[in-house]
């Protein structure tokens, strides 16, 4: 039951950051968008925003584990912050990550 408690906390905390960056990246606030936005992925999935990019796409999943949907959430949110900040190219890799996390 524990476990299960956390998970669920887990999720409402990613939730809301997601929330928060939204409403930062529409004020125009990519900054604190992007402060939202990494807290989740170390509080939440215990890894860093740049270890997307660093890893490669099976390595990444392993670590990821069980927080599938989370760091789907996460990266979803961060390529619609990159393409705030006008990088199509990161925007797409955030999104195929999120993608492949989701199969």
């Amino acid at each position: 039951m524990q476990s299960r408690d956390r998970f669920e906390e887990m999720l409402e905390h990613v939730a809301a950051a997601v929330l928060r960056a939204s409403e930062h990246r529409a004020a125009g606030r990519l900054d604190d968008a992007q402060r939202e936005l990494d807290d989740a992925w170390s509080r939440a999935v215990g890894l860093k925003r740049s270890d997307v990019s660093r890893l490669d796409a099976s390595t990444f999943q392993m670590l990821v584990g069980a927080k599938k949907g989370p760091a789907a959430a996460l990266l979803e949110a961060q390529a619609t912050l990159e393409d705030a900040r006008g990088d199509a190219p990161l925007a797409a890799m955030f999104r195929q990550r999120a993608a492949a996390l989701q199969k």
